[in-house]
C-alpha cells in the first residue's frame, strides 16, 4: 500500500523534478513543492506506522531499545558505494571536516564502500540471521551529518529517488510486521525454542530447525558475500529474458484457477474480459478511473514489483543492481506478463469481493478466510468511499458505514486480510512457507529459479482442490482437469504463430506435454522432466538445477564437441526469440 502511495506521488512528474526533489531532501531542506511534501508526508506515515508496530532501535552502548527518533526532514540515507571510491580523497576530507576521527575516517569509508553502500553503518548483532534488515531503525552512527552540512553529503548518495523510497518501504514493511509478530529481536521465535527445549528438543533438531525459520522470515544466508548475490540476480535476468518471451502463453489457464477457487466458471470468462478491457485501456491509453483496479491498488494486491513477486523473485530481486531491475520490469511489461497478472489478481479480487459477500452464511468458507460474518457489510447509497453495494474493505470505508473507529480498524484488517488469502489461492504468488527451505537461501537461487511457482501451485491450488473433494465438492477437481486442454490449446496457438509445431510428435506426446504444463502434476512434475532429460540424451535431472546450469551444460557441451551438440543449439537457447526464428 505506501508503495502504491508512493507510486501515485510520481505519476506526471519529470525526471527532472524528480531529481531536484531528491537532492532538496537529500540536503535535509524543507520542502517546497508537492512532490517534496508528499514525500516527506509519506515518511512520516511510515514513522507513525512503524512506531505502531512496536520497531524500536538498540542503543549498542546501554543495551537498550529506543523508539525510532523522528528527525525534522528526515530522508532516507542511500549512499553510492562508486561515488565514494571514486573521490576518496574527497569524502574523507569531508568526514574529517566535520569533526570525525582521523582513526573512524577509514573504517566509515570502508563499510560504506565494500558494503556497497546499503547499511547506514550496520544493523545491530541480534538481527544477524534473527531479524530482517532495515537500515533506518540502526543506530545513527553518522549523526554529525545535519542540515547544515546534509548537501555537501547528497553527492555521495544514490541518485534514484525510486530506488531509495522502494526499497526503504519494502524494508519498513517487512520489519514492521515481523516485529509485531516476533518482537524488535525475535524474542517471540527464542522464546518458543526454549519452550521446545524444556518439553525435550534436542540439539540436532533445533540445528535443523533453524533453517527453516531463517527461511521464513527471509534471513537464511544473510552472510552471503553481496557481490555474489548481485551477480546471481544478473544471471537470473538474463535467463529470464533468453527464456520468457513468449511466456505469456503458459498464463492462459490462470483464470481457470480463479474459477477453482469460486467454484464459479462465470468468474473464469470475468478473468478473461478483464484481460481484453486492460489490453484495450493500454492501446488507447484510456486512463479511465477503474474502481476495480483502484481497490485492488489500494489494498496493496497488486504493485510495480507484482511480477517479481509473483515469479517468486523478490528475494532475488533485493540483491539486483538498479540495472537489473529495471531490465527485469521493463521485460515483463513488454512481454505481456506484468499485464496479465495485474489483470488476473484483479479479476480476482473482484471475485473474492462477490464470493465473500454470497457465502457469508457459510460457516467453512468464513472459517477458511477467516471473517467474522458481522465484518462483512455493503457500502450505503451516497457513500464517498467507493460504489454502493460493494463490500467495505477500508478504514473509511467501515467508518461510512456507521463502525467505530475502534471496531473500523478491526474489520477492515481481517477483510483486507481475507481478501489477500483468497487472491493468493487463486492467482498463485510464490512465498517462503510454499517453498522448500533450501530455495529461500540466496546460495541456491539459480538452482530454485523459476520452480518457486510450482512448488506453491502444490501448496496453494492442488493441496485445497483435493482438501474441497473430501469435503463433497468436486468442482475444484473438474476445473483443474479442463486446465490440461486449455493448456494444450495455448501452446498449439504459440507453436502455429510461431511456426515450431513439434514433429513427429505422437498424440501420448502431447497429451504428456500438456499435463506437466498444465501444473497438475505439482512438484512431481520434475519426475516427468527428468524422464523428457533422457529421452533428449541429457543427464536425467539436469533440468532440475536450473536454466542458468543447464545453459551452461549445452555451452559445456559445445566446447568439448559433445554428440549431439550444435552451434544451431547453443544459439535457440543463447539468443531470445532465436527458436522461433
Amino acid at each position: 500500500q505506501f508503495s502504491n502511495a508512493f507510486e501515485k506521488l510520481l505519476e506526471g512528474t519529470t525526471a527532472r523534478q524528480r531529481l531536484d526533489a531528491l537532492e532538496n531532501l537529500q540536503a535535509m531542506r524543507a520542502p517546497s513543492n508537492d512532490l517534496e511534501k508528499g514525500i516527506a508526508s509519506l515518511l512520516s506515515n511510515l514513522h507513525t506506522y512503524m512506531l505502531g508496530a512496536g520497531v524500536k532501535t538498540l542503543d549498542t552502548k546501554t543495551g537498550q531499545w529506543h523508539d525510532i527518533r523522528r528527525v525534522t526532514n528526515y530522508f532516507p540515507r542511500n549512499w553510492d558505494a562508486d561515488s565514494i571510491w571514486k573521490d576518496e580523497a574527497g569524502f574523507k576530507a569531508l568526514l574529517a571536516k566535520n569533526g570525525v576521527p582521523s582513526d573512524q575516517v577509514k573504517a566509515i569509508y570502508d563499510t560504506l564502500v565494500f558494503n556497497g553502500g546499503s547499511t547506514d553503518l550496520m544493523e545491530n548483532a541480534k538481527s544477524l540471521g534473527f531479524v530482517p534488515l532495515a537500515v533506518h531503525v540502526n543506530d545513527r552512527a553518522l549523526t554529525f551529518i545535519n542540515s547544515t552540512n546534509a548537501q555537501y553529503f547528497a553527492k555521495y548518495q544514490n541518485k534514484d529517488l525510486t530506488d531509495i523510497m522502494t526499497t526503504y518501504i519494502r524494508q519498513a514493511a517487512h520489519r514492521a510486521e515481523y516485529t509485531r509478530s516476533f518482537g524488535n529481536d525475535g524474542h517471540v521465535i527464542a522464546d518458543l525454542l526454549k519452550r521446545a527445549q524444556a518439553n525435550g528438543l534436542t540439539n540436532a533438531e533445533e540445528e535443523a530447525l533453524i533453517p527453516t525459520i531463517r527461511g521464513l522470515e527471509g534471513t537464511l544466508g544473510h552472510d552471503m558475500n553481496p557481490t555474489l548475490k548481485k551477480a546471481m540476480a544478473g544471471v537470473l535476468t538474463v535467463e529470464n529474458v533468453l527464456l520468457m518471451p513468449m511466456a505469456i502463453f503458459s498464463q492462459i489457464i490462470d483464470p481457470v484457477n480463479i474459477a477453482m477457487r469460486t467454484n464459479q466458471v462465470k468468474d473464469a470468462g470475468a478473468a478473461y474480459l478483464r484481460a481484453l478491457k486492460d489490453l484495450k485501456k493500454f492501446v488507447t491509453r484510456d486512463k479511465t478511473v477503474d474502481y476495480d483496479r483502484e481497490l485492488t491498488k489500494m489494498l496493496g494486491i497488486i504493485s510495480t514489483d507484482s511480477m517479481l513477486e509473483t515469479m517468486g523473485q523478490t528475494q532475488g530481486s533485493m540483491y539486483m543492481t538498479k540495472t537489473m531491475r529495471d531490465v527485469n520490469k521493463q521485460f515483463f511489461r513488454y512481454n505481456g506478463m506484468e499485464g496479465w497478472n495485474n489483470s488476473m489478481r484483479i479479476a480476482a479480487t473482484v471475485a473474492g469481493e462477490q464470493y465473500i459477500l454470497a457465502n457469508v452464511g457459510n460457516s467453512r468458507a468464513m472459517e477458511e478466510l477467516n471473517v467474522d460474518p458481522k465484518n462483512v457489510v455493503t457500502l450505503p447509497q451516497g457513500t464517498k468511499f467507493g460504489e454502493p453495494g460493494r463490500m467495505a474493505v477500508s478504514l473509511e470505508q467501515f467508518e461510512s458505514t456507521g463502525m467505530s473507529k475502534a471496531d473500523a480498524m478491526k474489520a477492515a484488517a481481517q477483510i483486507q486480510e481475507a481478501m489477500f488469502r483468497f487472491v493468493d489461492g487463486a492467482v498463485v504468488r510464490p512465498n517462503a512457507a510454499h517453498r522448500a527451505t533450501w530455495m529461500s537461501d540466496p546460495r541456491f537461487q539459480l538452482i530454485s529459479h523459476l520452480k518457486q511457482f510450482t512448488y506453491s501451485f502444490q501448496s496453494a491450488v492442488l493441496a485445497r482442490a483435493k482438501n474441497e473433494h473430501l469435503h463433497g465438492n468436486s468442482l475444484p477437481m473438474m476445473y483443474l482437469a479442463a486446465s490440461v486442454p486449455i493448456m494444450f490449446a495455448s501452446d498449439m496457438a504459440k507453436w502455429v504463430l510461431t511456426g515450431t509445431v513439434p514433429k513427429n510428435w505422437t498424440f501420448f506426446d502431447y497429451f504428456t506435454h500438456a499435463v506437466a504444463r498444465s501444473g497438475v502434476l505439482g512438484k512431481y512434475e520434475y519426475s516427468v522432466k527428468a524422464a523428457e532429460d533422457a529421452a533428449r540424451g541429457n543427464v536425467p535431472g539436469i533440468s532440475f538445477a536450473g536454466p542458468a546450469v543447464e545453459h551452461a551444460y549445452i555451452l559445456a557441451q559445445w566446447i568439448a564437441g559433445a554428440p549431439g551438440s550444435s552451434t544451431d543449439k547453443l544459439i535457440d537457447r543463447s539468443i531470445p526469440l532465436a527458436r522461433y526464428a
